[in-house]
C-alpha cells in the first residue's frame, strides 16, 4: 500500500505501531491511520489518516506500555507517552522527562530497554554511557528517573524475560 500523508512538510516515516490502530510515527510526528467507515480492512482505496501530534520520533524504536507507547524526540533529549484519549477522540502524549531535564542536558538516549516484570522498568542508555531507570506505571499515574553509574561506559541494555521476571542484560565498556 502506497499513500500519500498530507502534511505540512515532508518526514521520513521511521516506525509503524499497532495499538488499536495503526500509528505511524514519522521525523516530524505522529500520525492514526485506519480503514475507513466501509470496513475493519485497510486497503489502497479505504485508509484514512489523521495527525495526532507534532512531536516527531527519534531513531529509537517506540516502546509498549500496556495501552500507551513510549517514544523517544528527534532531539533525543525528551521522552513521551501517547495513549488514546476517549475525551477528545484522540491520541495524546506529555512529556515524561519534564521533572527530570537535568538528566538530559547535552546527552542524547541512543537506546532503551522495558523490563516489564515485576516492576515496569524502562532502561536507558545516554549518549555518555550513563545508565538510566524510568519507571512508569499509567495506570498510577507514575513516572520516575534514576540515573544509575557504573565502572565504564554502558554500551547497550537488553530485557529479556526469564520465567515471571524480566532481567537485564547490559554492555559495558571498561578500561583494564
Amino acid at each position: 500500500i502506497t499513500r500519500t500523508i498530507a502534511s505540512r512538510e515532508v518526514n521520513e516515516i521511521r516506525f509503524l505501531l499497532s495499538l488499536n490502530t495503526l500509528l505511524v510515527f514519522t521525523s516530524g510526528g505522529e500520525w492514526k491511520c485506519w480503514a475507513g467507515s466501509q470496513s475493519d480492512v485497510i486497503t489502497p482505496a479505504n485508509t484514512n489518516l489523521r495527525p495526532q501530534g507534532y512531536t516527531g520520533i527519534a531513531h529509537v524504536p517506540p516502546i509498549v506500555s500496556g495501552n500507551s507507547a513510549l517514544f523517544v524526540t528527534p532531539s533525543g533529549r525528551k521522552v513521551r507517552d501517547i495513549a488514546y484519549a476517549v475525551g477528545a477522540d484522540a491520541w495524546q502524549g506529555r512529556d515524561l522527562g519534564i521533572l527530570a531535564n537535568h538528566l538530559f542536558e547535552g546527552k542524547q538516549i541512543e537506546e532503551w530497554a522495558y523490563a516489564r516484570d515485576p516492576d515496569s522498568i524502562v532502561w536507558c542508555v545516554r549518549s555518555d554511557g550513563v545508565l538510566l531507570g524510568f519507571t512508569y506505571l499509567k495506570e498510577h499515574d507514575v513516572y520516575a528517573w534514576s540515573r544509575h553509574v557504573t565502572d565504564g561506559a554502558v554500551e547497550s541494555v537488553c530485557a529479556i524475560q526469564e520465567g515471571s521476571e524480566t532481567a537485564l542484560y547490559i554492555s559495558v565498556r571498561r578500561q583494564v
